[in-house]
């Protein structure tokens, strides 16, 4: 099945699964994929990220060569569970110097937003503290702004920002970031 027919209707993770494996045994047609994440098709585009996310976990160095594409599409990604799954494959992936500042301005303006979901800011947080040990005065905004989430957090942001927080105290060798 070609696959943008195969992301024209709704998938699960089982069907996911089974894309992103035939992505595995044939890598050439990644590009496909990352090209539907970029098109205009907002609910194919959504969908195509949820296989990027398990292509990712299964064979994240088969996204390395489309890495620097994937940089130029998150800004203008619609959805924000797309974006942080984008944006999730750069918590392992290498990032090139001239995708900090972009990386970075995705993640910080997930950190500020009013979001119902917990993800995007979880792997905005994670991104973000990667960039830390390169940029030091990321580690003062990142600890503001986690701290700043905490009292209307949920479970899950609470504990990754609790662990990011320690982590962050850990790198400055104090309490204060």
């Amino acid at each position: 099945m070609e696959l943008k027919e195969a992301l024209r209707i709704s998938i699960s993770r089982q069907i996911a699964d089974l894309i992103a494996t035939s992505l595995i045994n044939a890598p050439e047609k990644i590009k496909e994929l990352i090209e539907i994440i970029g098109s205009n098709d907002e609910k194919r585009s959504a969908r195509a990220t949820y296989v990027l996310m398990r292509l990712d976990e299964e064979q994240p160095a088969l996204l390395y060569p489309h890495l620097d594409r994937l940089i130029e599409l998150l800004p203008g990604i619609p959805y924000i569970n797309s974006m942080a799954r984008v944006i999730r494959v750069f918590i392992n992936a290498p990032i090139k110097e001239r995708h900090e500042d972009v990386l970075a301005g995705v993640c910080f303006d997930l950190m500020e937003r009013k979001l119902r979901e917990v993800s995007p800011k979880v792997y905005a947080m994670e991104v973000l503290y990667r960039l830390s040990g390169k940029y030091a005065e990321i580690k003062t905004e990142l600890a503001a702004l986690i701290e700043a989430g905490m009292p209307t957090g949920t479970a899950g942001y609470k504990n990754r920002g609790t662990k990011i927080l320690k982590k962050l105290k850990k790198r400055t060798g104090n309490d204060q970031c």
